[in-house]
């Protein structure tokens, strides 16, 4: 079990079959399961629409597998003491081409 994770490590573990959520998200979960993000709460299991994650989520460094009553004491350490490297989008995020007759630094 893990905490205070950014969204690439807990996509990371939603792709090896782990529920990940927000801590403080205390009703869903998400769940990647067959190619597709699903929202998962107490009643319902939907497939994530564009309007339900945003920004916020992916750049949120409180993400967690861990249940909602768990003991956060009884959880892995906190992962990032430093800030995320976005293997995905390179560093920093959406970095713009270099510019015309510049050499690239």
């Amino acid at each position: 079990m893990a905490w205070s994770l950014d969204w690439f490590a807990a996509s990371t573990l939603a792709r090896q079959g782990k529920f990940i959520r927000r801590v403080g998200w205390t009703n869903r979960w998400l769940v990647y399961h067959r190619g597709l993000w699903w929202i998962r709460s107490e009643t319902a299991v939907d497939v994530v629409q564009a309007t339900q994650i945003g920004r916020d989520e992916l750049l949120a460094r409180d993400w967690t597998d861990e249940a909602f009553d768990a003991n956060p004491c009884g959880a892995l350490p906190a992962y990032h003491r430093t800030a995320p490297s976005y293997r995905d989008w390179g560093t920093p995020i959406m970095e713009p081409p270099p510019i015309p007759g510049f050499p690239e630094s």
